[in-house]
């Protein structure tokens, strides 16, 4: 597999962009600017985006609090995976990019297998 598209997410596409994950999961990355972690793990969603035939949406919860409350995002960095338009992992933790190509893989798989 390859491809994969990292998309800035705002309140106004964030639904448009979840609509897609019927055809293609989307990974939303709920980050800070100021959050060191989250630096850590999109240098690690960069690295992994091409491996996996996926979109990142990511979400500046300092723009976009709503986004943050609708999925009670308590902590930083937090991903969402998502699959036809429901979330199926919520991770609230710094992932290293083995856990993060695990959940990526077995998401893509779990997708096929539906097909």
């Amino acid at each position: 597999m390859t491809g994969g598209n990292i998309i800035e997410g705002t309140e106004q596409n964030f639904s448009s962009v979840l609509n897609t994950s019927s055809t293609r999961p989307v990974l939303v990355d709920f980050y800070a600017p100021w959050c060191k972690p989250c630096k850590t793990m999109s240098h690690t969603i960069e690295q992994l985006i091409h491996q996996h035939n996926i979109t990142v949406l990511k979400i500046n919860v300092d723009q976009s609090p709503q986004l943050s409350d609708a999925f009670q995002v308590l902590s930083l960095p937090t991903l969402l995976f998502v699959w036809n338009g429901k979330v199926v992992l919520k991770k609230e933790q710094l992932l290293s990019e083995e856990q993060l190509h695990l959940y990526l893989t077995q998401l893509t798989q779990k997708i096929k297998t539906k097909k």
